[in-house]
């Protein structure tokens, strides 16, 4: 599997995370479906996702004041699931909120582009996968830090199934990654 999730904790200040790993299961005596359900819990609460249009991001960026574009430069099949608080933005596709808005806004399958540990990029369907791929792997060996890749392949998201997947099964329709096989992916160590 080319996409891992793991279980963190931040200190009382968000500024550090901790790794949760077995040895502290044990010492809260919970199991790790007892984690996972924890963690889904908190990603609205917590890590707070928010999905921005590209167009809006990259303003925001460069300091341009967004009343000043154009409404038709505004519009794009481009979307940005990232945290409105700090980073790990990406978990934010586990969100079932996020996942409905998503669904609703493309209407259909559409890509996912693990650009770092602190967003996600989706986009539609229609582009070409080969495209994405090398795009992603060309930005991650020249601008993502080691530590924030979360991986070299495009995902698909499955609307009709509401499950991740790889981007080349989407068609396929070979389901990769469901809440049950994220629970039962000892990712822990």
């Amino acid at each position: 599997k080319d996409l891992r999730v793991y279980y963190v904790i931040f200190d009382e200040e968000a500024s550090k995370k901790y790794i949760i790993n077995d040895s502290l299961l044990d010492k809260w005596g919970i199991d790790l479906d007892e984690l996972h359900d924890l963690a889904i819990s908190n990603i609205d609460n917590v890590i707070n996702p928010e999905i921005i249009p590209m167009t809006v991001l990259l303003a925001k960026m460069s300091g341009v004041d967004i009343e000043d574009i154009p409404e038709e430069h505004l519009q794009t099949d481009e979307l940005i699931i990232q945290s409105s608080r700090f980073s790990l933005g990406a978990v934010g596709i586990l969100s079932e909120k996020i996942q409905d808005e998503l669904a609703e806004f493309y209407g259909d399958n559409f890509y996912i582009i693990p650009s770092s540990t602190h967003e996600l990029i989706c986009t539609s369907k229609d582009k070409d996968i080969d495209e994405l791929t090398n795009m992603l792997q060309s930005i991650n060996e020249t601008e993502v830090a080691p530590d924030e890749i979360l991986g070299n392949h495009i995902f698909a998201f499955n609307t009709e199934e509401m499950k991740l997947c790889h981007g080349n099964d989407i068609k396929a329709n070979k389901l990769m990654f469901t809440k049950q096989s994220m629970v039962k992916d000892k990712a822990i160590k």
